[in-house]
């Protein structure tokens, strides 16, 4: 169980935290310990000035999720809001293994992911298992089949299972 009171001083990482506003969110608002990545330099580099400007204490830099630079059991949260889902299916299951690894035992992961019923599935070259490479901004994309969410989270305990069919950012 997680509140406001109990979250201070726990340590959160965001896979993919692009612009920061989550990590300034929780390091600000909710007392985190906030770390993130994220493949984009220029990203992290905003990300930092960001949360610099407002005084959260970070650890923010370029990594691939894939292959993390953390020690076992280091976090109590691990975020994604959508970012595994670019990269194809096996990288996003390795990215979830090295999630598992930092995770502490009783740790919370939450993850976003597009499902393969979203209105952009099949848009452009097929790469195979659910995963395109897409024209514009989102290079590749993997739609998730919801076989596959329950093969990519089968070390995890599920405790809230959400779909929402919102296309308004698409």
């Amino acid at each position: 169980n997680y509140d406001a009171d109990s979250l201070k001083g726990k340590k959160l990482l965001e896979i993919g935290c692009g612009s920061g506003n989550n990590l300034l969110f929780a390091g600000l608002h909710l007392g985190l310990e906030v770390y993130g990545l994220d493949f984009s330099k220029s990203a992290v580099n905003y990300t930092k000035n960001l949360l610099n400007q407002f005084g959260v204490s970070h650890s923010v830099e370029v990594a691939d999720a894939s292959s993390l630079e953390y020690p076992e059991f280091t976090f109590d949260i691990i975020i994604d809001r959508a970012a595994i889902q670019h990269n194809q299916w096996e990288k996003c299951n390795a990215i979830v293994s090295e999630v598992k690894r930092v995770l502490k035992k009783q740790g919370l992961f939450v993850l976003n992911v597009t499902s393969e019923h979203h209105p952009r599935f099949a848009d452009g070259e097929q790469l195979g298992d659910g995963s395109f490479l897409c024209d514009g901004e989102f290079g590749v994309r993997h739609f998730f089949s919801k076989y596959q969410i329950i093969q990519l989270l089968r070390a995890f305990q599920i405790l809230k299972w959400e779909t929402l069919n919102r296309f308004d950012n698409i």
